[in-house]
């Protein structure tokens, strides 16, 4: 993942800002995303030090009207920022569409430590008792990835489906503060949750998680005379999917088909 050093910064919220002018119509699509943040900091509120470590987390070009869309990563220390995103969407003939930014208005300045004091294993035990999950297998480093964020899969302790996973990341806070944080990955025997929490990397507490596992509810519908059939789920879905046709539902192994919902 390349780095990439400019002047400049970022705002707090995300915002969306118009282009004036198209850049030049041969220009590397990366190279006029920096090239317009350079120009537009003091409109975007940004500092040099906000923009001073840059990585490219995204880039891709839709193939209908030819806009390239890039993702930017904020970090500090070379540690991400959790979700610190900034989005630069560029036209196929070199102009800056809009711009959506999640930066974190002077990092370097909020961010308490680059050194954790907890290790991965560590982390992930805490992670488990806010869970309320209880270890049943000592856990162990499987991999680790060198670098500041110290990716680390460890084993899954009896409480995972897959490898548990850590890496350093900063959490913004509510009070404006920044934490550096071990950003666990648990995904519970049940196949229910894919946590995601992070937890200090000083304290073990928790600050935030969140779910990659969304949870549906099929309704009343879904059941005739008590239980739920194949027959009453597969007509729900249908029902739904005619309602939102740009929605999708996603089935759990070792479901067979849309028609097979218990496995």
């Amino acid at each position: 993942m390349p780095k990439l050093s400019l002047p400049g910064a970022a705002v707090l919220c995300l915002g969306l800002f118009l282009a004036s002018a198209p850049a030049h119509a041969q220009q590397d699509p990366l190279d006029t995303a920096l090239e317009y943040l350079q120009q537009n900091a003091k409109r975007l509120g940004l500092t040099q030090a906000d923009l001073a470590d840059l990585v490219v987390r995204d880039q891709y070009v839709s193939k209908h009207n030819g806009v390239t869309h890039l993702y930017l990563l904020q970090r500090h220390a070379e540690i991400p920022v959790f979700n610190g995103i900034i989005n630069v969407n560029i036209t196929r003939d070199g102009r800056v569409l809009n711009v959506g930014n999640r930066f974190v208005q002077g990092l370097a300045e909020k961010a308490n430590s680059a050194v954790p004091s907890l290790t991965a294993i560590a982390a992930a035990e805490a992670a488990a008792g806010h869970l309320g999950l209880s270890i049943t297998e000592p856990l162990t480093v499987v991999q680790t990835r060198p670098g500041p964020s110290q990716e680390t899969l460890l084993s899954n302790g009896g409480i995972s489906l897959e490898s548990i996973s850590a890496r350093l990341v900063y959490q913004p806070l509510e009070t404006g503060e920044v934490h550096l944080a071990w950003d666990v990955g648990i995904y519970t025997l049940d196949a229910q949750h894919w946590w995601q929490l992070r937890v200090d990397a000083a304290t073990g507490a928790e600050l935030d998680r969140n779910d990659q596992v969304v949870q549906d509810d099929f309704g009343p519908r879904a059941a005739a005379a008590g239980a739920p059939t194949e027959q009453a789920f597969a007509a729900n879905r249908l029902e739904r999917l005619l309602r939102s046709p740009d929605s999708y539902f996603v089935f759990p192994l070792p479901s067979e088909s849309p028609l097979h919902p218990f496995g």
